[in-house]
Order: structure tokens, then sequence, then C-alpha cells
């Protein structure tokens, strides 16, 4: 009878959940992201995300040292406008996704906690190639917005803390490519 009652509460919650973020178009949120290895933090980077559906993710890293990381469904660029260096990688769709709870079709299991704010686990599946072991979001009760995201891989572990959240915030697709360039096709060699 626990263990139905336990399915049943895990259910509701993650369905009422779900449909709060079932018409969020995008996200812009201001971020501060630490890399730790281990249990040491590495790196702390301040910066902005935006994220727009389908699958267009932009992260504006601002201190400790200025980049621009594009990604959508094919591709991640990373631009270092201090060194003038793009660097591109193949991608999977999955990093808008996240940010939009958008993630079941990418996971083997998912584990939802209920304590202070909601806590959901992710582990996702081998054949989409997704470079963590786990995903753990973090998201407020009341307001149902996320306050942390981790990202971990082994040891390392990068955190993104939002500061500031704000769905269904207009802005135009074209932010999603650097300035100048329509469109990027990426060919690699299997």
């Amino acid at each position: 009878m626990i263990k139905i009652f336990f399915i049943f509460l895990f259910n509701f919650s993650w369905k009422d959940l779900k449909e709060s973020y079932k018409n969020v178009e995008s996200i812009y949120a201001e971020i501060k992201e630490i890399i730790y290895s281990g249990k040491v933090p590495t790196c702390t980077l301040y910066g902005k995300i935006y994220v727009k559906r389908p699958d267009f993710f932009k992260m504006v890293v601002e201190k400790p040292e200025s980049q621009v990381i594009y990604s959508t469904k094919d591709s991640t660029l990373i631009y270092f406008p201090l060194w003038k260096e793009l660097q591109i990688f193949e991608t999977p769709k999955f990093i808008a996704d996240f940010f939009l709870l958008n993630f079941e079709e990418y996971s083997d299991s998912i584990s939802f906690k209920e304590n202070n704010f909601y806590e959901t686990e992710i582990f996702p599946k081998k054949e989409f190639n997704i470079p963590y072991e786990k995903i753990i979001l973090n998201i407020n009760k009341k307001n149902k917005n996320i306050e942390r995201i981790s990202f971990i891989q082994g040891e390392v572990n990068f955190e993104f803390n939002f500061l500031l959240l704000k769905k269904n915030e207009k802005f135009e697709t074209k932010i999603f490519l650097p300035k100048g360039v329509k469109r990027v096709k990426v060919l690699f060699d299997k």
C-alpha cells in the first residue's frame, strides 16, 4: 500500500511540475556556474542563459573570461572573443530540453524527491551519447523555477545556480547564432 501511495505521489508531483513548464516557450536566466573536481570548486563563471523552443540555447559568460556558447540541435559553438577563436562540437539535442524540463526521452530512469524543493535525478540513456552520468535539477516548490542544475560525470560536477530566472521572455531566434552568421553546417567524419 505504501509503494502504491509513493507511485501516486511521484506521478502527481511530477505531472504537476511538467504541466507548469508545458507552455514555457523560452527562458532567460542569470547564473553562477561552479565547476567542481570532487568536492573542490575549481572554477566559478558568471553569465546569462537564453533558451528557446524547440532547441536553441545560448550562454554568455561574462566573468572571469568572456565566452559565448551557442547550441542548436546539431552543434555547439564556443566563441572566445579575447582569443578570436571559435570551437565547434557535435551536440545532442538535449541541452535546451533540460532547461525546459523536457527530458524523458533521454532518460533511462528519473527519480523525484520532494523536500524544501523538488529534486529530480536523471540518468541519461547511453544511446544518446550525453556526456554526463547523472543530471540533478532542484526546483523551487512555490514558483516552480529552476534553482540549480548539476551535470555530473565522475568526479566533475558542472553546477548551474540560477540567480534570476524569467519564463517566456521575448527574444529573436537570431540571437542564437554569432553576429553575421545565418546558418551553421557541421560536418563530422564518422
